[in-house]
């Protein structure tokens, strides 16, 4: 199971946007929609950039990134990172017996998470 945060990006402009990041502490690649970098006004470039997935070993190749801001929502830590511009992310991610299900998990209320 693949956990989420809720992260403000910054626009073009400076203003923040919350999007839902999905965190996949084996990747080595971060991934953004086209629509979401138009939606922030983000000028993309070209690049070679190559990908693979260890689930079925297919390498594909884009040419569109982008460099985001992103912002911590509980604290003042910021990074920069490079995103592979793509139409879909649901096209990318391997889907498995179980995707959909609803976990529900007792927490102490004091617990802050990344993804209320």
């Amino acid at each position: 199971m693949l956990s989420t945060a809720i992260v403000p990006i910054c626009g073009s402009d400076g203003s923040r946007r919350a999007c839902r990041a999905l965190l996949d502490c084996g990747s080595q690649a971060n991934f953004i929609t086209k629509k979401f970098v138009e939606a922030l006004d983000l000028e993309t470039s070209l690049s070679q950039v190559s990908r693979s997935a260890a689930i079925n070993g297919t390498v594909t190749s884009t040419n569109h990134v982008v460099r985001i801001k992103l912002q911590s929502r509980l604290n003042s830590y910021t990074a920069a990172i490079k995103c592979i511009v793509t139409d879909r992310i649901t096209d990318k991610i391997p889907t498995f017996f179980g995707v959909g299900q609803i976990l529900i998990f007792n927490l102490p209320r004091n617990i802050c998470l990344a993804d209320p």
